[in-house]
């Protein structure tokens, strides 16, 4: 049964429940345009609003399957820090994109991290900090811990064949560096 309690005292909360509650809100929230900003799994973007959109373009998407075996390969030591917008029409069509061929590849989960900016392309906890974010999405791909590409905002080919160049080492630019 539940511990009895003394309604007629105040409760005191412990300076460390006020210390992981200030952690835990750092990580994400919603703010006050139903946008999410900060660290957030998947499951939040299968949620309303954002399942609409989400659900939308992820089962639009034509992954080009003759990619996928070589991609599964590459994209074994890989490991993707995913920048977005739900604000951002462009982050709404690509990342269910995106994870369509994750899943595809059998990425393991554990390698992908997503995070949602405002519309000033930062998160409280300033994980963009130094990564040089401009534009969402912005998807950064790390082989033992080394940037080895990124792609940003809309493919050059199809995301799956840019990640397929990002992956190979071949010298990959993203849509906005001038070749």
């Amino acid at each position: 049964m539940w511990p009895q309690q003394n309604y007629s005292q105040p409760k005191s909360i412990s300076v460390c429940s006020i210390i992981l509650m200030l952690a835990l809100s750092g990580l994400c929230y919603a703010d006050s345009s139903e946008h999410l900003v900060g660290e957030v799994k998947l499951a939040d973007l299968k949620l309303p609003p954002f399942v609409e959109w989400y659900d939308t373009y992820q089962s639009s998407y034509r992954v080009k399957s003759e990619v996928i075996p070589d991609l599964k390969i590459l994209m074994s030591d890989v490991s993707i820090i995913a920048f977005m917008g739900t604000w951002c029409h462009d982050s709404q069509r690509e990342v269910p994109s995106l994870v369509k061929i994750l899943e595809k590849i059998d990425f393991d989960k554990g390698k992908f991290r997503l995070i949602a900016l405002s519309h000033n392309k930062d998160t409280p906890s300033k994980i963009e900090a130094n990564l040089d974010v401009f534009r969402t999405p912005t998807f950064i791909f790390y082989r033992q811990g080394v940037e080895i590409g990124r792609y940003v905002e809309h493919s050059r080919k199809t995301l799956e064949e840019d990640m397929l160049a990002i992956a190979a080492g071949e010298n990959y630019q993203h849509a906005y560096v001038k070749l």
